[in-house]
């Protein structure tokens, strides 16, 4: 059985999906939940995505290349640091996240506490829970969407999370050449500018 883990809903680890299923279309936003829920539960890749749009699942189709990218960036980026500095400190919270090995944590449960629906979408307002390390939960509430695909209800991905692979890259990127033209006094102020930028990433795609 393989685990599902997810940041979101919009989880980074489906790249490897099947884009149908068996089972009959959710015929309600809800019944869309319930199906998540339990390909979650059971590990199943290929039920999870054959929930998703065509659009989402396009996307993270793509976002597979864009994190391969992003690493390649990071990688230079460490290097350069320790060609420039020596090697040193660990990364600041925030960036860590991108070392090799960083698991996400894996989706539990998901309810909705709110939903409208207008001419075929829903915007829904979710709780998802997770496990975190040592097995406590953790919750966190977002808003996500649904939507009419042929003959039943299908969750559309945000661009949020795939637009910011994307931009953390670019930042990435401009710090490092940052670092080799000696724009940086030290390995601390290299490490807070990119600190910085992937913060204020992350509040533009809230």
């Amino acid at each position: 059985m393989k685990a599902i883990v997810t940041s979101d809903i919009a989880f980074s680890a489906l790249i490897f999906f099947a884009a149908s299923t068996c089972a009959a279309p959710a015929q309600t936003p809800e019944q869309l939940i319930e199906r998540l829920n339990a390909a979650a539960r059971q590990g199943d890749v290929g039920a999870y995505a054959a929930q998703l749009d065509a659009r989402s699942r396009q996307a993270i189709a793509e976002d597979e290349k864009a994190r391969a990218n992003l690493l390649t960036a990071y990688d230079s980026y460490r290097k350069a640091l320790d060609e420039k500095f020596g090697e040193g400190a660990p990364m600041l919270s925030g960036i860590a996240q991108l070392e090799p090995g960083t698991a996400p944590m894996p989706l539990v449960n998901t309810t909705i506490t709110d939903k409208k629906i207008v001419k075929g979408r829903a915007e829904l307002q979710l709780r998802s829970t997770y496990r975190g390390d040592g097995n406590p939960t953790i919750s966190r509430e977002y808003k996500a969407a649904a939507q009419r695909e042929h003959d039943g209800w299908k969750l559309a991905l945000s661009d949020a999370p795939f637009r910011a692979v994307a931009e953390r890259s670019a930042a990435i990127d401009r710090v490092t050449r940052g670092i080799r033209a000696g724009e940086y006094p030290d390995r601390q102020a290299a490490m807070v500018a990119l600190s910085n930028a992937f913060n204020r990433i992350g509040e533009a795609n809230r």
